[in-house]
């Protein structure tokens, strides 16, 4: 009897340890989660309006309308920053496949957006491998760097995107633009 009551004290130790843990990782996610919403979303929405303080005392039109226009492309990259919160914070999008299906929607996008001819190649992957929401979020916002770069400083007008996982998760992002003299 005596046993069998320590048993049971230690499976009732163990149960409150799993709470516990499971109570401060839910606190890890949640503060995760709010410098996110303040980065992103806090840091938007304070540059929008300050353009919009800056557009109202703007003395011409010219100027107003590229105030206008940045408030614009400002509000327009937030709403996209929001929809990458939530699709991370999204407990159902936890594995590969929605990780490629993300990536692949905002390549395709951004190379129609921007007249640049995008090539895929991915290979067989078991796209039901779990992969938490911040380390979909990190790589889709590493993917995204890369593509903006390549707008930005590659004047490029194909690039090759290629997805395979074999043990590890490998994206390879080429371009045929110009390259940096060093």
């Amino acid at each position: 009897w005596f046993a069998f009551r320590i048993k049971q004290k230690n499976i009732l130790i163990q149960n409150q340890q799993l709470k516990l843990e499971k109570e401060s990782s839910l606190i890890l996610e949640r503060n995760r989660i709010t410098t996110e919403m303040h980065d992103d979303i806090g840091g938007g929405l304070s540059t929008i309006r300050f353009l919009s303080e800056m557009a109202i005392d703007s003395n011409s039109e010219e100027d107003r309308n590229l105030k206008l226009n940045k408030i614009s492309n400002s509000s327009k990259e937030l709403i996209e920053n929001m929809g990458d919160i939530i699709w991370a914070l999204n407990t159902q999008n936890d594995n590969l496949e929605s990780l490629i299906a993300q990536i692949r929607f905002f390549a395709s996008e951004f190379a129609e957006n921007n007249q640049i001819e995008l090539v895929t190649n991915i290979e067989k992957i078991e796209t039901q491998k779990i992969i938490n929401g911040e380390k979909r979020r990190n790589i889709l916002l590493c993917v995204k760097e890369a593509f903006h770069n390549i707008q930005k400083h590659s004047s490029a007008n194909k690039v090759h995107l290629m997805i395979e996982y074999q043990e590890i998760l490998r994206i390879t992002i080429t371009d045929n633009g110009v390259f940096f003299d060093f």
